[in-house]
C-alpha cells in the first residue's frame, strides 16, 4: 500500500494505478492508508497535487473502497468528508483533521 501513496505524490494517473487486492481486511487497509498516509500526511498536506488531479484520483479511490466493502465493513469516513477535504481550502485546519 506504500505504493500507492508514492503513486499519489507523483501524480500517477488512476488509469494506472494497480486496485487493491480483495483480500480479508482490504477495506480497513486501504482506508487507512488513505486516512493517515495521504489525507492527514503533513507533507501532501502542505504541498497537495492540482485540485483536479485530486478530483481523480479521489473518485477512483472512492471506487475502489465501495468495491471492497464487504457486510461486516462500515465506513468510518463518509465520502462526502472526503470530498470536503478536496474543494475547500483550509477545511482540514478548521475543522481539526490535522
Amino acid at each position: 500500500m506504500d505504493d500507492l501513496v508514492q503513486e499519489y505524490a507523483r501524480l500517477t494517473p488512476p488509469s494506472h494505478l494497480q486496485s487493491p487486492s480483495a483480500s480479508s481486511g482490504a477495506f480497513n487497509r486501504v482506508h487507512d492508508v488513505l486516512l493517515n498516509k495521504i489525507i492527514l500526511d503533513p507533507h501532501l498536506c502542505a504541498y497537495p497535487p492540482t485540485p483536479e488531479y485530486q478530483l481523480k484520483f479521489w473518485k477512483w479511490a472512492v471506487q475502489k473502497l465501495e468495491a471492497l466493502v464487504g457486510d461486516e465493513v462500515t465506513p468510518q469516513v463518509p465520502c462526502s468528508c472526503v470530498l470536503r477535504l478536496i474543494h475547500y481550502p483550509g477545511y482540514r485546519d478548521r475543522h481539526n483533521y490535522i
